[in-house]
């Protein structure tokens, strides 16, 4: 699995449990050059990190809440005990980390596939404040891809002139109906990372959405087909090809094709203010490269 912008979650083993830290704080962030966000992240980023399992695996997520208020962590699509679930607001016997605290999650990975951890807690806030991150669980059988990408969206509100892009550094406003700024693994066009493939490769894109609106993602030049939908992978005989598939809020879904049309190719969100920054002409937001190299 390779993601330029993306760090995976560091893990060590206690009696077989795999035991992963995760905390979350306010950071700065660049999503453009010159162009900084104040947002929420996990372990320094936003997205958090890749945290990496196998099915079968039990898990144990020590959390630390750097924040100046409560919060905890959902475990999105994940068949977990109602007390691991994070939605205390809904009076599930869930965990509330409060400021400074450190509270564990533990539970045994049942499930395979493309899924998300975030915040749960004043969600609208947390959430698209930046807390959030894919959950991947890989299945026990080897699996045959050549290049396997994340390509996590958000969106986010900025207090700037509209069609303008001003340098400097900005506090996200969550509460905002529309969004000016649409990131791929925390970047904008032109400062997103290409997807590198070569000629013949089976690549697969896990696509992961946790903006606030839908988002129909179009690749150029190639056709894929959809396999997995909220991690649960799609038999053969009833997996659509595809060159555009609309990502729903909180859906995740993998695609695959074979990289054999050269060149470099947009790979991008088809809502027309999605690919740009803040409404200013020429290519940005919600959009990355796919590039061959051989």
């Amino acid at each position: 699995m390779s993601n330029k912008d993306l760090t995976f979650l560091k893990c060590t083993i206690d009696k077989g449990i795999r035991v992963f830290n995760l905390y979350a704080l306010p950071i700065e962030q660049q999503i453009l050059c010159n162009v900084n966000i104040r947002c929420y992240g996990y372990n320094n980023h936003s997205p958090g990190p890749i945290m990496l399992a196998y099915k079968g695996d039990r898990i144990r997520v020590n959390f630390t809440n750097l924040l100046e208020e409560p919060s905890t962590i959902h475990w999105h699509g994940i068949d977990v005990p109602s007390n691991q679930d994070g939605s205390v607001e809904v009076g599930q016997n869930s965990q509330l980390a409060f400021p400074k605290d450190t509270i564990t999650y533990e539970f045994t990975l049942n499930q395979e596939g493309t899924h998300i951890y975030h915040a749960d807690y004043h969600g609208m806030n947390q959430m698209l404040m930046g807390l959030c991150g894919p959950l991947i669980i890989l299945p026990n059988k080897k699996e045959e891809f050549d290049k396997d990408y994340i390509m996590f969206l958000q969106e986010w509100y900025i207090p700037m002139a509209k069609r303008t892009v001003i340098p400097g550094t900005y506090k996200v406003n969550p509460y905002m109906h529309e969004s000016n700024f649409f990131t791929i693994n925390g970047r904008s066009f032109p400062y997103t990372h290409p997807f590198i493939v070569n000629y013949g490769d089976k690549v697969r894109v896990r696509i992961i959405n946790i903006s606030k609106t839908n988002h129909p993602i179009h690749i150029h030049g190639h056709q894929f087909k959809v396999i997995a939908t909220d991690g649960n992978p799609i038999p053969p005989s009833c997996q659509l090809t595809k060159n555009t598939i609309i990502v729903g809020v909180g859906e995740t879904y993998d695609i695959e094709f074979i990289a054999n049309n050269p060149g470099i190719w947009p790979f991008h969100c088809h809502m027309p203010h999605h690919m740009t920054n803040n409404m200013v002409n020429g290519l940005g937001g919600m959009t990355l490269a796919v590039k061959y190299v051989k």
